[in-house]
């Protein structure tokens, strides 16, 4: 490659890669095209985790016994869940929430998590990243404040 130097790391740099764990804020479906690939990923629905809120998702995947990363597309969640996060060092793969012209949201966050699974895996404990299609930063909280929800209509 030109213009790029090669990262060089040994066996030891390395730690034993991660399960990924997609969380319902991105397609269920991505967990079963990783693991076809030979990925080791679960979606948190099939872990009996449907319809679990951020900080108890964040508990419950702290007592796990094994390591793990939790890939989502809710870019405020390390914000708004700070106190978790830093509680249960938990270890965090952001999607980044701008989708690039050309790109439906769903293609877009597959692209990502496919083209950087293995880096995905890689994360050490406690960090927390935001990946798009051309690599990943260190994250940072969103500058724009969430847009609050529409409440539902009792009527309708």
């Amino acid at each position: 490659m030109v213009g790029r130097r090669a990262e060089v790391r040994s066996s030891a740099d390395v730690a034993a890669p991660r399960l990924l764990i997609i969380d319902a804020t991105t397609n269920k479906r991505i967990a079963t095209e990783l693991k076809a690939r030979g990925r080791d990923a679960v979606s948190t629905p099939a872990m009996g985790l449907r319809g679990a809120l951020d900080a108890e998702l964040l508990e419950r995947l702290a007592g796990l016994d094994l390591a793990w990363v939790l890939v989502g597309a809710d870019d405020h969640m390390p914000e708004e869940h700070a106190d978790e996060v830093a509680c249960y060092d938990a270890t965090l793969a952001i999607i980044d929430p701008l989708t690039p012209d050309g790109y439906e949201r769903d293609q877009f966050e597959r692209d990502v998590v496919h083209k950087w699974a293995h880096r995905m895996q890689e994360q050490e404990q406690g960090t927390v990243y935001r990946y798009t299609v051309r690599g990943r930063t260190v994250w940072k909280a969103p500058r724009r404040p969430r847009r609050p929800r529409r409440e539902q209509r009792s009527d309708a």
